[in-house]
């Protein structure tokens, strides 16, 4: 923000620099921070910066809202947490102009950017202002570098980043200024309306400011900043300090009520105040009710008690998509990375288990949702089953057939409900394509090509990723299995197979590339290309006899006659509706679109890519 108030008023001076600017992109920013911060962070976690082989991020890590991480030249990774940092930064290292800006959003950009602020969700925020930034965003969408919904305008400002910003930023900030300037420190005068702060919060925000310029004092920074935690644990009463009364009786309910999830999740739905006395306790016995478990197991409304194993990475998705399903009612989660999964259960008002036995003797679940590396997902599959719960598990079910088939006759032995995460071909891209096929807009197929890349890089081979005992097949089954099951979707079964791979880049032997040609049933042939190396690529191509279909991204063209169309498809999230369907097959006894035997199937063509790459490219048929 401060980048473009300064590129603002140099516009209002140098008319021509207007001219040669296309459009202004800016950050959301709290504070900034002089280099020497980091010699304090880095001390903190008993290191000095010639100790430090790479600084790995100030936001790094699964968990909103991450750690300030290095790995230091012996190999391992230090981390602070965000809350440990920010106390420090904040009061000891946030350059003074900080606490007099009202500009926390950027809004002098055609587009910002940041954080969301919510705890259980990884995406982005993104304000467009003008028609400029409308069209870049769209042009990013189109070309498959993001995607994107939109929130409604009531939504964005009262939850979230905006309304955190302004009061932190613009209100506070306000009082702040008048103080000061009562005392002849130069400030800044902002030309806009005096916010509405109440007597407390004028004093909370004049006592905070001076607290900051005591420890500031060279003595007493002098001493401060020889005791690390010393100076986290007055930085940490800085940033929070309080003195209204009504926010210290909610911090103080806050902490109750995280020890008490059930009473937790009641609270949450009533966060709207109401004081008509009538309203309230019906809203509160109303929610016991639902939380209440009947005789069955199951809530009056239908919600689920689920446990979800894994909530960093990928499984910090299904936190929020658990809760907001309508479906299930999130009890329990278990994750190896304690830190983090303390953080998630706190947030969300919900059990911890520091095993996954724990989480499943919880009482009354009836169904679990494994988020975790692949090689996992065999043994925390089979144990979930044999105490008869439905299971939900991403991609890939296992990491061999023979697994998958043991969790097969596990699920027939015990009558439960098996759910696979192939959530690609749920895209409406390849639901519109597959219309589009089956009604002869193309014609008749005669070829399909393709690649779902990602760059992992070299030096990485602590990840799970490229352990080769536990996941010998590389982005195989990480990345190109996402394509073998929407194609088999789109085109019926794979018959035979002939494949490459090579393995330039990994010290592991993890192979990086892997290129595979196939025929189907329908004597469609194909090509599906995979790759640890490369910058993203997402694309489908599908050629036929009048025209042709391609995906590249998060879009759909039709290409005929010489001419390329986007074809407009609806926007939707693919991980909510497996979800949701999952949880609707529980209630109905239903069967999943991808199944323990589709999976099967999937990891079947998977091994004889594999096989066959192994075998120098031999011609392998698939068997029944």
């Amino acid at each position: 923000p401060c980048h473009l108030e300064g590129l603002h008023l140099a516009q209002k001076i140098y008319k021509k620099l207007s001219d040669q600017i296309v459009f202004k992109i800016g950050l959301f920013c709290g504070y900034s921070y002089p280099y020497e911060c980091l010699d304090t962070l880095l001390k903190r976690m008993k290191l000095k910066r010639e100790d430090v082989d790479a600084f790995l991020g100030w936001r790094e890590g699964d968990c909103y809202p991450g750690f300030f991480s290095v790995r230091s030249k012996s190999g391992d990774t230090a981390s602070l947490s965000f809350v440990e940092e920010h106390n420090i930064n904040v009061a000891h290292y946030a350059l003074f102009r900080c606490f007099l800006c009202i500009d926390g959003l950027s809004q002098l950009a055609d587009i910002s950017l940041g954080d969301t602020t919510d705890a259980v969700r990884n995406n982005s925020f993104i304000i467009s202002r003008t028609d400029k930034g409308d069209e870049l965003i769209e042009s990013a969408k189109a070309d498959g570098y993001i995607d994107y919904y939109t929130l409604d305008a009531g939504t964005a400002l009262t939850k979230g980043i905006i309304p955190f910003m302004l009061r932190e930023k613009r209100h506070k900030v306000l009082f702040v200024i008048q103080y000061l300037a009562k005392r002849n420190v130069p400030v800044p005068d902002w030309d806009i309306k005096e916010a509405k702060i109440s007597k407390i919060g004028r004093k909370n925000g004049v006592l905070r400011i001076r607290m900051v310029m005591f420890v500031r004092k060279p003595m007493i920074s002098k001493l401060l900043r020889s005791h690390p935690k010393l100076m986290e644990v007055t930085g940490r009463f800085i940033y929070h300090f309080d003195i209204d009364p009504r926010n210290l009786a909610f911090r103080i309910i806050g902490k109750f009520l995280q020890s008490h999830p059930k009473l937790m999740d009641a609270a949450r739905s009533i966060y709207q105040y109401d004081f008509n006395p009538k309203h309230t306790a019906s809203k509160i016995f109303q929610r016991v009710k639902e939380i209440r478990p009947s005789k069955s197991g199951k809530t009056p409304n239908n919600r689920i008690p689920v446990g979800l194993v894994g909530v960093g990475g990928w499984g910090s998705q299904y936190v929020g998509i658990l809760q907001k399903s309508g479906i299930f009612n999130l009890r329990v989660c278990f994750d190896t990375n304690k830190e983090l999964l303390q953080s998630i259960c706190s947030s969300v008002g919900c059990l911890k288990a520091n095993s996954l036995e724990e989480l499943l003797a919880t009482d009354d679940l009836q169904a679990v949702v494994i988020v975790t590396p692949n090689h996992f997902h065999y043994e925390q599959c089979i144990k979930a089953i044999k105490q008869g719960k439905h299971v939900f598990v991403e991609k890939p079910i296992a990491n061999t057939v023979e697994e998958a088939k043991k969790i097969y006759r596990a699920t027939k032995e015990k009558n439960v409900i098996v759910s696979v995460g192939h959530n690609v071909r749920r895209r409406s891209e390849f639901r519109t394509m597959k219309k589009l096929i089956e009604t002869g807009e193309i014609g008749e197929v005669i070829m399909v090509e393709a690649n779902n890349s990602q760059y992992v890089g070299e030096g990485r081979e602590t990840s799970w990723r490229l352990d080769k005992d536990t996941y010998s097949s590389g982005p195989l089954s990480q990345l190109g299995i996402h394509h073998i099951d929407t194609l088999r979707y789109l085109f019926g079964e794979i018959t035979e197979v002939k494949s490459y791979l090579k393995n330039e880049y990994f010290k592991s032997g993890v192979p990086d590339t892997i290129l595979s040609v196939f025929s189907f049933k329908s004597g469609i042939l194909g090509y599906l290309g995979t790759n640890y190396i490369s910058e993203p690529s997402f694309t489908m191509r599908v050629y036929g006899t009048k025209g042709n279909l391609i995906v590249e991204g998060t879009t759909l063209y039709l290409q005929k006659n010489g001419k390329m169309k986007a074809i407009k498809t609806k926007s939707i999230n693919t991980l909510e509706e497996q979800i949701r369907e999952f949880g609707e097959c529980i209630i109905n006894n239903g069967e999943p679109e991808v199944g323990v035997k589709e999976a099967i199937e999937n990891m079947a063509v998977a091994e004889v890519i594999m096989e066959s790459a192994k075998k120098n490219g031999k011609n392998i048929g698939l068997e029944e």
